[in-house]
């Protein structure tokens, strides 16, 4: 790959030799060897969520009554859902979901494993999605297994970056690893660019400083909260995390038929919460450099009940 959207950068193969001379090169600010990034769910067993990110107190009961939302939430704005992509064939979706690109060598287009649907569905479906209006294009950059290679990922943001119009497109980014300047620098770029970048804080009980791309400096990182407003125990944590979100036992959108659901949880499920939340005020006005403002500004605070130090009280709402 060649990386030419708002930084400069390549993927190749090379021997040790090349490898050496390249690393005295002027114009060579760092060499990684590639490695595994993966998605952010984990499998648990309450459509409680969106009626959370629409009440400023939790609903009483496991299963919350009511969904408060603009009717014309996500209306003309595009969600790419960089992710193991969407089974978009799917009913919920109302033929609002389309096919993008495809980087992972060897796959077909299609879902193989089932978490880019469940984060499609949250972010935009007819019955579990936040921004029911909004389109979605799916992004496929993780395999059957949940994995992907860094360079795919990035290639895959570079390829939204140099598709798709920031002013009416939002990023739904539910993956990551340990520590990897060139994705951080990938998320940077596409938010020089002028996109919105929801990203996952991941599920290692960590501080998501040590996570990539959580930790760059210009993701909109998100961590997971419960039906009982308490951080998810997975959920990584402190001062990189921007916001949280719902994030176990979400219902949403499957790959088993056209019209399958699922339960899943973590920091994956909360992260296109938000990313349906950018695409409804960007749908009502608020310009893309403002939504990070906006988000924080509007969302439910001191209500998240378990949170580490440095951690930001704040939880997603739709307003």
């Amino acid at each position: 790959y060649n990386y030419d959207e708002g930084f400069q950068g390549m993927a190749v193969e090379m021997d040790d030799s090349t490898l050496a001379k390249a690393r005295k090169l002027p114009n060579v600010d760092y060499i990684f060897p590639d490695g595994i990034a993966h998605g952010a769910a984990i499998q648990f067993n309450s459509t409680w969520g969106l009626s959370r990110i629409s009440h400023r107190n939790r609903q009483p009961g496991n299963e919350a009554p009511e969904y408060l939302y603009d009717k014309n939430a996500g209306e003309g704005i595009v969600i790419y859902v960089i992710d193991s992509g969407i089974n978009t064939n799917h009913t919920d979706f109302g033929g609002r979901a389309t096919w993008g690109a495809n980087f992972v060598m060897g796959s077909p287009d299609i879902d193989e494993h089932g978490h880019g649907t469940h984060c499609a569905g949250t972010a935009a479906s007819n019955t579990y999605g936040v921004a029911k209006k909004a389109k979605l294009v799916a992004v496929k950059v993780l395999g059957y297994n949940n994995r992907g290679w860094w360079s795919d990922i990035i290639a895959g943001v570079q390829w939204v970056v140099k598709n798709a119009n920031p002013a009416n497109s939002v990023i739904s980014f539910s993956v990551g690893g340990d520590t990897y300047p060139p994705m951080d620098d990938a998320i940077n770029a596409a938010y020089e660019a002028g996109f919105f970048v929801s990203v996952a804080a991941m599920n290692d009980y960590k501080d998501a400083c040590e996570i990539s791309p959580a930790r760059a400096k210009h993701s909109f990182t998100v961590g997971a909260t419960d039906i009982n407003d308490q951080k998810a125990d997975f959920s990584n944590w402190g001062k990189c995390v921007h916001i949280s979100g719902p994030g176990v036992d979400v219902l949403s959108t499957g790959i088993a038929s056209e019209t399958a659901s699922r339960f899943m949880s973590g920091t994956s499920m909360a992260t296109p919460h938000v990313a349906g939340i950018a695409a409804t005020f960007l749908s009502q006005g608020v310009k893309c450099t403002d939504l990070k403002t906006k988000i924080l500004n509007t969302a439910t605070k001191n209500v998240i009940k378990g949170l580490f130090p440095d951690t930001p009280n704040l939880l997603a709402y739709n307003g």
